[in-house]
Order: structure tokens, then sequence, then C-alpha cells
């Protein structure tokens, strides 16, 4: 008690002059003691101190900056960068010019690594921590976050909902502060008494002979053997651990890492008016033992002789629960006491039975794979894998079970009351909006205990939903599964979850988080992002939108190109800095942009084809009847959650396939009329989400070019799924030297036959499995990362060999196989869409989102190419409907990814293009321009026509638009 108070601070001499400082005497005693020559012989030490110190008060490692000396990674060029700490910085740079490297591979996995270095062995070995890149020093970095674009985002049991961690507290909420109701009749669940649970049993099971089971432990992890050493002195001879009876002496060691049930066997007895007081006697020596509640179990058949001859007693009788505590006053069914896992569906305690938490109908086969509680009944408890399991052809329809709420009936049945709110299930919270809830909550009133318990959980709930609201989100569901969210939403989730995590001195690294923004969220995101700043953490973003450009405190441009011909330092500072610089291709665009049109319009007229979609109204879409202009190119905006994505894709693009009558991409031999992507439920009309649609008969074929994953295997590359691999093969058998050999084509494959290397069989890497280090990656030592044996090498053509053109660049294969139109066209197609920088054999998962959409694209439009079409004959007219082409691409890149679209136009083609990147709107000749909000705000069709006209129409869209064509206006 005498302690706890600063007594003196300051230098040590100010310490020392104090009186009434125990330090300060020592000090002065330790200065006496050495006299004069003590401190000279100090001098050099003190020296030696303050040259140390000196680099810690000048330059940027004085925790003004992180930074970054001579990295190396991909295709960085000793490049060495300071980044501000504290501040919002920017990375820009074109397509594939190192921005990823530098901001993930660099600064996100150093941060990472060091923090993880920091942890003992065996949390290392369950996180993996990344492995040292290639970079001289990092210095002055905190730990970091990384918020990526990711393509996987989350497993089916993932919803708004867990990932921001709104569900967690929720959850708290209801086992705190919900009435469980009855399942059968819907009463609230009250307390009964002993004699009451004895007049049921009498009444149920007269005639029988019950065993009554005091629960000791209810879904438990542990070993338990306790129980057994304080089971055995009084007298009991068994435990009942799940399901199995098992002696209290000799108790078996049980697994610690699976879930328990161990109940205490009080007594066995028949039932009759003649046992009555010994039943009422052995059932409160059960209540008691079991804290109020008696576990009853009947139909014993078999149960004596298997005790007797050791075989398992798991499946034997069946279990009946009551409680004094809760029970239902009309039909007397008792239920257990809350608990937060009857609200979760990633666990067996609350999951719907028959969909195990996913919220959709399954198989049985499906049921099995996605039911991870059976994944601990083997040995290897610690070994299970946290990855959720690949399951095929999972149907999107709603469970017919639990109707898509993931919940069992007994979890369903608990409501939460208030003084003001009618009596609501958590689900029913769940299928509000974002918004919807906020509100709600605003109007929940508590009274006494209920405010006292629900104190320090409400301002976490609501700090969350506001969060989501802040990042553009508020339409969202919290019951939305993650896989299917956009890209951009997923990633606004996180950053969402971050801002409500309320970290400090943190380094985020975001990747793009304007994606699927519309211009007008563009400055709620913004606004968010300077929150974080804010509190002290540093941003890093890797981002192409001027806007964010422009409002950024740092900017770094690497470049000045592509692949090779990028990763140095073009210019970094502000956005003037930028502008400046002669080699900054971001500068020249934020100097000199984008003058629309580049490409004349084309005329909406009373030649126009159309095809017309009506009465829309699958998700928000209300109503909708909307005239898309067949042979044009057509731009569906609108702000974030309007309803784009569902009008063309699930409505549009579904109903239209139903129709066409060609084979459909990935569902070849299929017929017309289940060759559609309609996994929704088709309509009376045989139509998807709609009451009507016209025109479709001018229509050949359907595609829908996405940004899902081009190939889950390394072996799959841009090569192989364009298609021209084959072709190279075949050059390469034709050669003197392959005849000579006999090599024909299937000799020049990495995937299978003679020709690859046997030791990585044709991968190029070996994976080494570290125990405590994450799994490395290193080139083959046999073919030194060229994927075939040195007899296939042999074989050249035009002085390379193979394994030399699949590590090419798209943008030197051009010019290698320029008299090879077959090969060449596709290469000039990737080098258009602006993935020069690719090389043929790149694995396909290191692919972003952008890369494998626009290898798509270059897939289908080297098919339908102009110059080599197919004699005679006319080329299909396509319906192409694509979801955000301009994801992860420059401005000078979108400029070329215009001229694409321009050119599938004009061969015939037409174009439906979901955006949000105003320089492709400007572009449009039609627009449909959805809202006019977000939600159940949205869903409606606010405008409809040439840029021109959504301008003077005054939308959300038209206002973002008006400066972009004005540029237009003023002469070049």
């Amino acid at each position: 008690d005498a302690g706890g108070e600063i007594v003196a601070e300051g230098a040590p001499d100010d310490v020392a002059r104090h009186p009434a400082s125990h330090t300060g005497a020592a000090l002065r005693a330790y200065a006496q003691a050495l006299g004069e020559a003590g401190h000279a012989a100090q001098e050099p030490q003190l020296l030696y101190k303050k040259e140390l110190s000196a680099p810690a008060t000048q330059g940027p490692t004085a925790g003004n900056a992180i930074e970054i000396v001579h990295a190396r990674e991909h295709n960085l060029k000793n490049l060495s960068v300071d980044i501000p700490r504290g501040k919002f910085n920017v990375i820009t740079g074109v397509s594939g010019s190192g921005k990823s490297t530098l901001a993930f591979d660099i600064l996100f996995n150093e941060g990472q690594r060091r923090y993880l270095e920091s942890l003992n062995a065996y949390a290392r070995s369950i996180v993996q921590p990344a492995g040292r890149p290639e970079v001289d020093a990092v210095y002055g970095i905190p730990p970091t976050v990384a918020i990526e674009q990711r393509l996987s985002r989350g497993g089916r049991k993932s919803t708004v909902g867990t990932t921001t961690e709104v569900w967690h507290f929720l959850r708290l909420l209801y086992v705190k502060l919900g009435v469980q109701h009855c399942v059968h009749d819907g009463a609230a669940v009250l307390p009964q008494s002993a004699e009451r649970i004895a007049a049921q049993l009498l009444q149920r099971y007269r005639g029988q002979t019950i065993g009554l089971l005091a629960p000791l432990v209810v879904g438990r992890k542990g070993v338990y053997t306790e129980l057994a050493d304080w089971a055995r002195p009084r007298g009991f001879t068994h435990l009942r651990v799940d399901g199995e009876f098992l002696p209290t002496t000799g108790f078996p060691r049980i697994d610690r890492f699976k879930e328990h049930t161990i109940e205490l066997p009080v007594m066995s007895l028949p039932v009759s008016p003649g046992n009555e007081v010994q039943l009422r006697e052995s059932l409160a020596r059960a209540l008691e033992h079991g804290k109020g509640v008696v576990h009853v179990l009947s139909d014993l058949t078999g149960l004596h002789a298997a005790m007797e001859t050791g075989a398992p007693t798991a499946g034997i009788g069946r279990v009946e629960v009551f409680s004094t505590k809760r029970a239902c006053p009309v039909c007397a069914t008792s239920y257990a006491e809350l608990d937060p896992r009857l609200f979760s569906y990633n666990s067996k305690h609350g999951w719907c039975p028959d969909c195990v938490g996913t919220g959709v109908r399954l198989t049985k086969e499906q049921r099995k794979a996605l039911d991870d509680s059976v994944l601990a009944a083997d040995e290897k408890g610690r070994e299970q894998s946290f990855a959720e399991p690949e399951v095929e052809d999972v149907s999107d329809a709603a469970c017919p079970t639990c109707q898509g709420t993931r919940l069992n009936p007994v979890a369903r049945a608990v409501l939460l009351e208030s003084g003001t709110a009618q009596g609501i299930a958590i689900t029913g919270l769940a299928r509000m909006s974002v918004s919807e809830l906020r509100h709600w909550f605003e109007g929940l009133q508590l009274q006494g205990r209920d405010a006292d318990i629900a104190r320090d959980l409400l301002p976490e709930i609501r700090s969350r939903l506001e969060f989501l609201e802040q990042v553009g989100l508020g339409y969202l569901t919290l019951d939305r599964g993650a896989p299917t969210l956009s890209g951009g939403e997923a990633q606004r989730i996180r950053l969402a979850a971050q801002l409500g995590s309320n970290l400090q001195g943190v380094c985020y690294v975001l990747d793009e988080p304007t994606i699927g923004l519309h211009a007008r969220d563009n400055r709620i995101l913004l606004d968010a992002l300077h929150t974080l700043s804010s509190k002290g953490n540093t941003l890093v973003v890797v981002e192409h939108d001027e806007d964010t450009i422009r409002r950024a405190e740092h900017l770094i441009d690497i470049g000045p190109g592509a692949g090779v011909r990028g990763g140095r330092l073009v210019a970094e500072g502000t956005a003037a800095d930028l502008e400046a610089a002669a080699d900054s291709a971001t500068g020249r665009y934020l100097r000199h942009a984008m003058r629309h049109p580049l490409h004349a319009r084309r005329p909406v007229d009373a030649a126009t084809g159309w095809l017309t979609l009506k009465g829309a109204y699958l998700h928000n879409l209300q109503d909708v009847e909307a005239a898309v202009p067949l042979k044009h190119l057509v731009a569906v905006t609108g702000v974030s959650g309007s309803g784009k994505s569902t009008l063309a894709r699930d409505v549009l693009l579904a109903s239209v396939q139903r129709f066409v009558r060609q084979e459909i991409k990935g569902k070849k031999g299929s017929s017309p009329d289940t060759a559609g992507a309609a996994s929704y439920e088709i309509n009376s009309h045989g139509l998807v989400g709609c009451t009507a649609l016209e025109g479709f008969g001018q229509i050949d074929r359907v595609l829908e070019v996405d940004q899902t994953p081009i190939g889950k295997t390394p072996r799959s590359c841009p090569a192989t799924y364009i298609g021209f691999w084959d072709t190279v093969r075949r050059l390469f058998a034709d050669t003197l030297e392959a005849k000579a050999r006999g090599y024909g084509p299937g000799r020049f494959s990495f995937n299978t036959g003679e020709g690859r290397c046997p030791a990585c069989e044709g991968q190029g890497v070996r994976t080494i499995e570290m125990s405590f280090l994450p799994d490395v990656k290193v080139p083959c030592e046999v073919c030194h990362g060229a994927r075939f044996n040195p007899e296939t090498l042999a074989v050249t053509w035009r002085g390379k060999n193979i394994g030399e053109v699949l590590q090419m660049e798209v943008d030197e294969a051009v010019d290698f196989f320029a008299s090879m139109p077959a090969i060449s066209h596709p290469l000039q197609l990737l080098k258009d869409v602006g993935l020069g920088y690719l090389t043929l054999g790149q694995p396909s998962p290191t692919l972003s989102g952008g890369e494998a959409q626009r290898i798509k694209l270059v897939t289908e439009l080297s098919k339908v190419r102009d110059d080599v079409a197919r004699r005679g004959q006319k080329a299909p007219h396509t319906l192409y409907v694509l979801d955000e082409p301009t994801v992860g691409l420059h401005m000078q890149d979108v400029e070329k990814l215009i001229h694409v679209l321009h050119r599938l136009v004009d061969g015939g083609h037409s174009v439906v293009v979901i955006e949000h990147d105003l320089d492709l709107i400007a572009e449009a000749d039609w627009i449909l321009d959805l809202g006019p909000e977000g939600g159940a705000g949205g869903g409606r069709l606010v405008a409809a026509g040439t840029p021109e006209d959504v301008v003077r129409g005054g939308t959300h869209t038209g206002l973002a638009l008006a400066p972009v064509l004005a540029r237009g206006a003023s002469p070049a």
C-alpha cells in the first residue's frame, strides 16, 4: 500500500537530486564511488551510445517510414523505396508492373513472417508463415494485415455475419437474453418440479424398465479421468461415455480432442405404481448429480447381455431429456440450457441436420462430405483438416427443412423479446439487411437486468453494422453466404471487420478496394480508409482508380512497363509529381485523361434488333422491363447492390441460354432445355426470374465471361487454356529432329507421356514439406524448371526448345511466332488486353481474377477471329455477358480493352458489360442504369439510353459520367 506513486522523473541527474527517491540515493552513492576517474572512463561509452542512437533520430528509419532496400522478388529490379508510416499510401502502375509483388509478396509477407517468428514453434506449425522474400532488408515494418480481393471467399458456412463477427455477438445476446419456446406448440419454456417429472415418467414408461442417467458432461472436450475417480468410491461401477458403458475401475483414456457426453448411471428399475417411492428417490439423486437435468434411457433390450460380453452398447436404447429448470408447460418437453453453439451453423449442436449448416438442399453423399462432426471420429483428432471439402454440383435451392436458415428447430424457437419489439428469432435478424438491422437495434429497449447484461454486447454489434454501412454494404443481409459475394464485396466486408477491430499501429495492405464500387460509393469507401489511417495505421493500397490516386497522401508508381519491362520505381510523391514524370504511364493519364468516344457511337434506330426482358423479379428486381439493343456495346450500371448482376447474369443470361439452340461451352452434349447456367428455379414461362423474353431468336450462342479461376491445378496455364499449345506441340513434332527421333505431339506434353521430366512430373518445381516451416517450392534440380526431360529439350524450333517457349512472355512470343497465324493471333489478343507480361506456362492458380477473365475473353475472341472464319460460314451471333472486365486494369490497359470490345461488336456480336469504370461506360452505345439505391432501395431501371441520355437523366451514374464525357467536348 505504500507504493504505486511516481516519486521522481527526468534524466538520471534529476532523479539523483530528488531527496525522497531511493533510486536517486543509490545514483548519488554510485557517482561518489566512481569519482573523477569513473566519469572519464564512462565518456567513451556515452559517445558510443550516442553514435548508435544517431540513425534512429534522422532519416526514414526513425519510425517515420517503412524502408525497403533492394527488392528483387519476381520482376522487381533491385527496387528501394520508403513508405511513410501512418499515411494513406497508394501503389500504382500498369498491370503486371510489380505492384502486388511489392505490396503483398514483400511488405505483407515480411511483416507477417517477422510477427510469426515471435510465436512458438507449435503456433508457427499451424499458421504456416510465408517464406522470406528476395529483398536485402526491410526496416521499420509493423505487423501487417492483408485485405485481398480473393476469389476463394470463404466456405459454404461462411456468411456476412460470421466474417464481420456480428453473428458471434448475436449468439451471445440470444444465450443471455433469449427465451426458449417449445418447438411443438410455441409456449415459452418454464421451470417444472421433480414431482411433475416423476408423474410424466409413471405415465409414459409404465410397464417398461428404464435407466436414470445424470449428465455430468455434455458435448465438451477433455479426458475426464477425474470423473471416474470421483464415481468409483461412491459405489458407481460404470460411466456412460458417448453411449458406451465404461467401467470406472481401469477407466480408459478417452480422446481429449473429441467432444464427449458423459452420464452417471444412477439406477435402472421397472416403472410401476409399486416402485413409485424408489423411482422418486432415484430421480431426486439423478437430478442432484445432473444439476436439475436427468436423461432417461428406455428400450434397454440387449443392454445387459452386451455389457456382460463386452459388446458395444452405443446403439442400444433411446434417451429423453427432462429438466426441472426448462420445460414446456403445455406438452412438458424439456430443453437444455442455452449454449452459444446452439446458434452456430458450424456446430452439430446448432446446425440443421439435413443441410449441416449450409442452408441448401444436399444429397446424402454431399451431406456426409460436409458433416465435419464426423472428422473427429478417427484416432487423429488433432490432425483433422480445417479446409472445407470440395463438394461438386451443390444445388442453390434452399433446404426444405430449415428454409435456408441453416439452424435446427430448437435454435429457431429461441426469441429475443423487449418492451417495444415483438419476439424475434435469431434467423429473423439474419434475414434483415444491415441497414434494417441497425434501425431494429436502435429501437430495442431493454430494462433493468437485461440492459446490464447487454451493455457490452450492443455497442459491438452496432459499431460493426455501422462500419458495414460505411463501406457501402448496408444492403447485404447477415445470412448472405460468402461464396455468393463479389470480390469487391468480400474485400469490403473484411475491411469493415478491421474497422470494427479497432487495431492501431498496424500496416494494412489492400488490393484494389474500389473494385465493384460505383463512383458514388467510392467516396464513402475512401472516407473509411482515411478513418483507418487516422487511428495511427499505415495504409498501403494497390489501386488504379483515379479518385483514390488523387486522394492518396503518398503515391508510388511502379513501371514503366509490365513484366520484364517493369519492376522499377518510376515516380513517387503527390499526383503532381507523377504528372511531371516523363516515364509514368499513370502520370500521363492523370495529365491527359481519355477523350470519349474513342469509337463512333453505333446508332440505335428502327433497324436495330432488340432483346427484351419483361417482369424481371429475381432477388431485389422490382418488375423490371429492359431492352438490350443487339450488335451493340451495352453497359449495365448502377450503385453497388442495385441488381446489375442479377439482371444481366441471373435473369438475362440464364433465360436466353434456355432457348439458344447451340451447345454452351462447358455443357457439351446437353439439350437446350438443360444447358442454362440457371441454378435458380425455372418458372411456368420456362424462364428464370422474369415473365417474358422476346428477340432471343436472333442469337446463336451465349457466353458468360466472369472472374472464376480458369484452372485449379498448376498444370493449367494460359497456353493450354486458350488452346494454342496443341499447335505449338505439333510444330515441334514436325521438325526434322523430332521425326528422326520418332517423337509425335504427345512427346511435347508436360502433363503426361514420356517427354516430361520424371522428377517433377512436368511441373517445373518440387514442393518440399517442412515441419514447423512453410512448404517450400524449389525449381526442379533435374530439369531446372524446364518441365521436360533432356531428350525432349534437344528438339528445337528456330533455336528455342519447348521448355524455353513455355517460359517466354507473351510479348516476346508474338514476334517469335509471327509467321504462324494460328499461334500469333491469340498471342496478339493477349497483348491487346494488357496481358503481354504473362509467360505462356504461368500456372493458372497464380492468376488474378481480372487476368483469368481476360484470358477467357481471349479464348472466345480467338475462336471467332475474322481472318480465319470458317469457309462459307457466317460466325455465329454470340451474346457476351462480361462481369467487370476492367478489374485489375490500369487506365492504359482499359483503353486497350475498350478497343477489343469494340472489335467484338464490329464482328457482329452483342456485348453486355456489368461495369463501374466510367471510361468503359462512356464508350457504351447503350446504358441500362439500375437503382436508385442498393438492396431493397434498388432493383428498378432508372435510366436507359445513350451515355448522353443518362447524363441528362441526373441519376447517380449520370452525375458521375458527366465530367468524363465533358473531356471529349473540349478540343484535343
